[in-house]
């Protein structure tokens, strides 16, 4: 079990209802917090019991002064704006960050160089790579004469509710890419893949695409579709593979990436808490800092190269 050391959070949303439960599940036993989330955790049943768990401080800047880990849960423009302020504390060591890391490729890579050179330990929260499914399918994609193939059919939350918010918005470090597709560019640049076959996107205007489609190939891999839908009437995640006999099988079918037919959860919890504390966490354990350094850079090249290629189809 890790235990981060001094651990303080930025952010009011996903800090809260994820990265925190999941501090106290590793055995956090006080974590620093800006006084102004007071408000949005009584609002929450689920987490008023965590109450007893956190030091209350003045404002963002001395949670930043006390804490020796921080987690950065912002939108990728504010978290772009405080990570350079926290490399600059020598208090802090430890820092856990969301993606996409900032708003575009490059910006992204300016933040990512800031941070390595730094020489401080930090984790970017590519969460899928510790999901059950994806640790078979990497194996799977060793098979050059295989396919595979992921299908993601959801509907956000900014569709549902009917409101814009970075999350719909591309040039905001949103939109079915940079949110949504970014978390499978994790899982392929670490696989290997390193080429795109074709990158499509698909929305009424192309600051909020909700499709994406694209196929990836690398050195003796099996070429590998992938498709989100984030806009579906439908809820199901589902990985295939297809050998050369054209014969499909089913590798994991579930209502998204975090329930399927290999997992179990409790109820009332986010579904990525075990995965941030079973899989972030343990990874300052299993992983070296440079082995990181090197996957992250893979997939911001990753993904620079989709940039790149792709093609916005507009839906009428």
């Amino acid at each position: 079990m890790v235990n981060l050391d001094r651990p303080g959070i930025l952010g009011s949303g996903f800090g809260l209802y994820g990265h925190l439960p999941a501090l106290i599940k590793s055995g956090s036993k006080k974590i620093y917090l800006p006084s102004r989330y007071k408000e949005k955790l009584s609002e929450r049943q689920d987490l008023k019991h965590f109450d007893s768990s956190i030091e209350w401080v003045k404002d963002d800047l001395e949670v930043l002064d006390k804490s020796g880990s921080l987690i950065i849960a912002l939108n990728p423009e504010m978290q772009a704006f405080w990570i350079p302020i926290a490399l600059s504390k020598e208090n802090i060591n430890t820092l856990i960050l969301e993606k996409p890391l900032a708003v575009s490729p490059k910006k992204s890579f300016d933040v990512l160089l800031l941070l390595i050179k730094s020489g401080k330990k930090f984790r970017i929260n590519y969460i899928f790579r510790y999901l059950t499914w994806a640790n078979k399918l990497n194996q799977l994609s060793k098979i050059p004469n295989l396919k595979l193939e992921i299908k993601w059919q959801f509907k956000a939350h900014h569709f549902k509710s009917s409101k814009s918010t970075w999350k719909s918005n591309h040039h905001l470090g949103g939109g079915i890419l940079r949110f949504y597709g970014i978390h499978f560019m994790a899982l392929v640049a670490e696989w290997g893949y390193t080429d795109i076959l074709y990158s499509e996107t698909y929305g009424q205007n192309i600051e909020e695409p909700w499709k994406w489609k694209a196929a990836f190939s690398g050195n003796n891999l099996s070429v590998c579709n992938i498709e989100i839908n984030s806009k579906s009437i439908k809820n199901i995640f589902s990985a295939n593979r297809i050998n050369s006999n054209l014969i499909e099988e089913s590798i994991t079918i579930g209502k998204n990436p975090f329930i399927t037919n290999q997992e179990s959860f409790n109820a009332g919890e986010d579904l990525r808490v075990t995965f941030i504390n079973a899989g972030i966490f343990e990874s300052f354990i299993i992983h070296n800092q440079e082995k990181e350094n090197v996957l992250y850079t893979n997939i911001l090249l990753l993904w620079e190269k989709i940039e790149k290629k792709n093609v916005f189809i507009e839906v009428k």
